[in-house]
């Protein structure tokens, strides 16, 4: 594939982090309330025309070529109902010798963040419980079963190295990008099996993965630099395929509480909602300069218990309605902003609270409300 990008891992951009005031100010029709905690504006998102086609293993189907619902113009007041994000703390992860990189919330409540280094390094899952107490860690570098590829500053693409989530067991399924495979673990560690083109799942191919969802069957969705957008059963066996003509790369990224998938655009900047047949049904977000744009590509999703989407940017975290109108930027006032130029990487909500992470190792923490 010839029109891939290269993400940029921004290591080196890492600065101290000072803690800020956050200011949040959300429009309500004409009115508007400000409150305490952080700076947002609200306009419309920006419109955009996509087309959506479904492959089913071994059938070939025509394309979908109906354009996805475009955000309105108009920001439902329903939607837009004042709502608060108030920082409550910083853990620092990296001190128990984590690099950086992505991190996620198991069922059971730990976090659990996988390692990124950029040089020889073992690479490991660190463990965590919901206070940032360390709890354990396991794995290593290696092509061998229940070890992880080392990522590196000229890998293509460098990150994340990894993707991880859960299955209905709640059990670890993980991504090993760098070494072409899916592989499952218990929450110790403890290697379950290895899902790849070398174990017979031939319809996953000898190359980097990337995104990792899986479904309530044992199943999971991923893609690759060549690999569209698939969902896969238990064995590796392809089920389905989304694919979008302006959008070569995209990576699945979490299943909404309808049944949906969100995955990202790595080419077009955007952030596309599938429903439970692959049919695209909401495009929102950009990339661009502003306080509703995403830097380059957005490097994560959550929804909050009313429907919004929170999508990480390079700086920031937007906010969009559930019909994709932008609502809000969480950011912090401030020249080092969270302390990084910030590059989050990834937002999770559990209830009320809020966390994401920077690829330094810091976690940080919110409050809705």
């Amino acid at each position: 594939m010839t029109n891939h990008r290269t993400i940029t891992h921004p290591r080196a951009r890492i600065a101290a982090l000072a803690v800020c005031p956050l200011i949040l100010t959300v429009a309500c029709g004409s009115s508007s309330s400000t409150t305490s905690t952080e700076s947002t504006q609200v306009s419309a998102a920006p419109t955009t025309a996509v087309t959506e086609t479904s492959v089913a293993p071994e059938t070939t189907t025509a394309p979908d070529t109906s354009a996805a619902p475009a955000p309105s113009s108009e920001v439902p007041a329903t939607a837009t109902a004042p709502f608060n994000v108030d920082f409550v703390k910083k853990i620092d992860l990296a001190a128990e010798g984590y690099h950086g990189g992505s991190f996620f919330l198991g069922p059971d409540g730990k976090i659990y963040v996988l390692d990124l280094p950029f040089d020889s390094s073992d690479r490991k899952m660190f463990v965590f419980d919901a206070d940032g107490a360390f709890l354990e860690m396991w794995g290593s570098s290696g092509t061998g079963a229940g070890q992880f590829g080392l990522a590196t500053p000229d890998a293509n693409p460098p990150f994340p190295g990894g993707f991880v989530d859960f299955d209905a067991d709640g059990n670890l399924v993980i991504a090993d990008s760098p070494n072409h495979r899916v592989q499952l673990f218990d929450t110790h560690g403890a290697f379950i099996r290895e899902i790849s083109a070398a174990t017979g799942a031939t319809d996953l191919p000898d190359a980097w993965l990337g995104g990792m969802v899986a479904t309530a069957d044992g199943g999971f969705y991923t893609a690759g630099w060549q690999l569209p957008l698939s969902r896969f059963d238990s064995t590796g066996k392809r089920i389905s395929t989304i694919e979008l003509a302006e959008a070569p790369i995209l990576y699945p990224d979490m299943l909404t509480p309808d049944g949906g998938l969100l995955a990202l655009d790595l080419i077009g900047g955007k952030v596309h909602k599938f429903d439970a047949d692959g049919k695209l049904v909401l495009t929102f977000g950009s990339s661009g300069v502003g306080p509703d744009k995403f830097v380059d590509i957005p490097y994560g999703t959550a929804i909050d218990a009313d429907g919004r989407y929170f999508a990480a940017s390079e700086d920031k975290i937007i906010v969009f309605d559930p019909e994709g109108n932008y609502l809000a930027s969480i950011t912090q006032a401030g020249d080092t902003k969270w302390g990084l130029g910030s590059y989050v990487v990834r937002p999770i909500i559990r209830g009320d609270v809020l966390y994401t992470s920077d690829v330094s190792g810091d976690l940080f923490i919110f409050k809705i409300s």
